[in-house]
């Protein structure tokens, strides 16, 4: 019979056999806990370790146990509703003899632990989760919820994908920890939760995006960020949380990374990590060439941001400038994303969008909302940005305030050469962005045109995303994702869904880089496959190692499909795409 000290709890009697009799049972401890006291339950399993006096483990009398429970059908008591926890006066049989005991219901011993947090765990680097564990019967163990910090040693993950611990992973692994905590589960016992190895679930964090006015962060040339050129493989790390209103809840942002007065070809790095010698680029560049890239990009500890200059032997430097654009936040308060065909909404050469040519530092602008799928209360979008006739080289910049001279830029190049650059910018009042063209002089002109990707809303109808540390998905050159170069005017679709990025993606950001072309032209990069694409991506000459950051719609299947279009049949081109993050409905 058992007796709660708040009332009665009416049950078959527990009898437990034991072999010795050495001490009288003192107390008994049943473990798991799930028992819910909400009417009759019915006979359930239970693991029972007697103590005696001393509170030795008296192991002859531990084993398995069926006991019922009943409210008497009336949940009158203090318990019902509640889960069976607490001590209890048990008549138990030891040896023959009738005991009266203490019987203390605990806590289940934690066999599962659920962890909600960043979906990027980089291991060698803290990170904190929320951990919720739970007993064999899936019942929520409250006092073992709270952080945990997951480092190298914590990790032994045994799982796919397979690797040398927990890295950028949504799904269950096998994490070994060494010690979970400790509670008192008694007056007579102080228990403490080893779990080694349990099964960990690593569910994505949402995020939702704040776009911001263009705001300079790192500028070598002068000390913003970081004072002097970079040198060849050697990263540097720079603050971006608490600067440019980029608060210190961001865990990733957007922006656009620029090079000037590099001594020698290469490219730039940039992400979470810092790597001297990073295996995938952000920005392809020669000598003599200012060039920039938009990023999307996940912070690393601290708020911070590490960016590689890498050429071909130590030794050469190069300055280097980012500005902000927005950032994303692991809550629903921001803006979430939707996802287009890419639609050209301005192109100055024809007079769509209702601009004709630019001059040099007169700004123009457009129309953005209601245009290309465009929702009319979207309050950013993302696009790619073309120069192409320019009389002088110079910079583009877009924002969604008119500037005849911008403190920023978006897009650089010299003379003679059509050249792309993604963006994801804030829209200016009424759905509008602006333009502007700016050489060294006043007199240039210059044609622009602007595709639009997809948009942000400030509500919960769209995608959130989930920054991922980049990952190259594409390199023909290696036959990751496609055999072989890719051919002019032949679409050639890849999967993207089905590694880090999971089956639920809608669209993702990334790097589409081209190399070894044959011929001048442009690559075409999106959801759909088209032999003869009606919009570019990435502009390119002939001989020149090029790259530009993409937001784009997934096709059927989680699949991308990109083109390389010369202007005749027969030139070949080989491509890469690295993955940086990726939007779920």
């Amino acid at each position: 019979t058992l007796t709660a000290t708040s009332g009665s709890l009416t049950g078959s009697p527990l009898t437990f056999s034991a072999t010795g009799n050495t001490a009288a049972l003192d107390h008994i401890v049943i473990s798991p806990h799930n028992a819910t006291v909400t009417a009759d339950v019915g006979s359930q399993a239970y693991t029972a370790t007697g103590f005696d006096t001393y509170n030795n483990s008296r192991g002859d009398v531990t084993g398995s146990t069926t006991f019922s429970i009943s409210t008497g059908g009336s949940c009158a008591l203090a318990v019902c509703g509640s889960t069976l926890t607490g001590d209890y006066i048990v008549t138990g049989t030891d040896s023959g003899k009738t005991d009266t005991t203490t019987l203390h219901v605990t806590p289940g011993i934690a066999t599962s632990l659920v962890i909600v947090g960043l979906a990027t765990a980089t291991v060698g680097t803290a990170q904190a989760y929320t951990v919720t564990a739970k007993d064999a019967h899936g019942n929520t163990a409250t006092a073992y919820a709270g952080t945990v910090t997951i480092t190298s040693s914590d990790v032994a993950m045994t799982s796919s994908p397979a690797s040398a611990g927990l890295t950028q992973g949504v799904g269950t692994f096998q994490v070994t920890f060494r010690t979970m905590g400790s509670q008192t589960v008694g007056a007579h016992d102080n228990a403490s939760l080893t779990a080694t190895p349990l099964p960990v679930t690593v569910r994505p964090v949402s995020c939702t995006y704040y776009p911001l006015t263009p705001a300079r962060l790192l500028d070598s040339r002068v000390g913003t960020g970081l004072a002097g050129a970079f040198s060849s493989h050697v990263a540097r790390t720079f603050q971006v949380t608490g600067r440019g209103n980029v608060p210190s809840a961001a865990i990733a942002v957007t922006g656009n990374l620029t090079v000037t007065q590099q001594t020698s070809s290469g490219f730039l790095f940039i992400g979470p990590v810092a790597m001297n010698n990073p295996t995938s680029s952000t920005l392809n560049f020669p000598v003599g060439d200012d060039r920039a890239n938009a990023v999307t990009v996940a912070l690393g500890t601290g708020g911070k941001l590490s960016v590689t200059y890498a050429a071909a032997t130590l030794g050469p430097t190069a300055q280097v400038i980012f500005d902000v654009t927005g950032y994303f936040t692991p809550d629903m308060s921001g803006a979430t994303y939707h996802a287009l065909t890419p639609a050209r909404i301005l192109d100055s050469r024809d007079h769509t969008g209702g601009l004709g040519i630019f001059s040099s530092h007169v700004a123009q602008t457009f129309q953005v909302t209601g245009n290309g799928g465009v929702a009319a209360n979207a309050t950013a979008v993302t696009g790619n940005l073309t120069v192409t006739g320019q009389s002088s080289a110079g910079f583009l910049y877009i924002g969604p305030a008119a500037q005849n001279n911008p403190t920023s830029s978006t897009l650089n190049f010299p003379l003679g050469d059509d050249r792309a650059n993604a963006v994801t910018v804030a829209l200016g009042a009424g759905g509008k962005l602006s333009v502007t063209y700016a050489a060294p002089t006043l007199g240039p002109t210059a044609q622009v045109i602007f595709d639009v990707t997809g948009y942000f809303v400030p509500d919960t109808s769209g995608a959130t995303y989930v920054p991922l540390n980049p990952t190259r998905l594409l390199d023909t050159r290696s036959n990751t994702g496609l055999t072989g170069p890719s051919s002019s005017h032949v679409a050639r679709p890849f999967a993207v869904t089905g590694g880090v990025v999971p089956a639920n993606a809608v669209a993702v950001t990334g790097n589409l880089t081209v190399t070894q072309q044959t011929s001048a032209g442009f690559l075409f990069i999106g959801p759909v496959a088209m032999n003869n694409p009606t919009s570019s991506t990435l502009n390119f000459p002939v001989g020149d190692d090029r790259a530009n950051a993409v937001t784009v719609a997934l096709g059927t299947g989680g699949t991308l499909s990109v083109t390389y279009a010369a202007s005749t049949l027969g030139p070949t081109a080989h491509v890469l795409f690295d993955v940086t993050g990726y939007f779920m409905p």
